[in-house]
């Protein structure tokens, strides 16, 4: 999984950075400018971003009100992430699910249409949120399979009218809300590669991404 672009509105300098597509020829991208055209602010902004910490001069210079501040992070799913593998694990894990060998909660051919998603942290006031795209979100709900179905007997424990057995109705592995974006948007969150910031010279900042292990 790689960064691929990111958008940061109201930061500092920054009031709309537009869409920032990252080299996707290899893991070296330049940002440059004059002096105080807004790189290390964009640097800054994807480093808070990270870390879920608007810094307090954070808001834009040129006003006094206090704007909804968002930086926005796309990703693209590489060959080898097998997302299938580590969303299945990351909800078994988050909703304490029993499942068997070979048993799958999630439609894996629908997961696999999920090539890239978009993950935005935003701060309005003391309000802060995590949001993953639309598209993405009615995805991964669409992709929860159904319990297996039971086929149980009538109330007297005989078979029903007719020697036909019930069958329950179907309930799902796990339920998200309409209202839980930011749900799998934490699920989503926790295999992104991580951003760090450093200050090697006055001049020179630098953004590394790490894998998660």
């Amino acid at each position: 999984m790689r960064l691929q672009a990111f958008r940061i509105k109201n930061y500092r300098s920054v009031i709309d950075s537009d869409v920032v597509k990252l080299s996707e020829l290899d893991n070296v991208s330049v940002f440059a400018g004059q002096n105080e055209s807004g790189k290390s602010s964009l640097l800054r902004a994807l480093y808070d971003y990270e870390r879920d910490e608007f810094i307090s001069d954070s808001l834009p210079f040129s006003t006094e009100s206090n704007p909804i501040q968002s930086v926005s992070c796309t990703y693209k799913i590489e060959v080898d992430d097998n997302l299938f593998k580590l969303l299945s694990e990351a909800v078994i894990e988050k909703y304490k699910l029993q499942i068997t060998d070979g048993e799958n909660i999630l439609d894996k051919d629908k997961i696999d249409k999920i090539k890239e998603f978009t993950l935005t942290r935003t701060k309005e006031g003391d309000k802060k949120s995590l949001e993953i795209d639309v598209d993405t979100f009615n995805l991964f709900r669409s992709a929860i399979l159904d319990k297996p179905s039971q086929v149980v007997a009538g109330e007297s424990g005989q078979a029903t009218e007719g020697g036909e057995a019930v069958e329950t109705a179907r309930e799902k592995y796990f339920v998200v809300a309409d209202d839980g974006n930011a749900v799998v948007a934490d699920i989503l969150w926790a295999y992104t590669p991580k951003i760090f910031f450093s200050t090697t010279f006055v001049i020179y900042y630098r953004i590394e991404l790490i894998s998660p292990p």
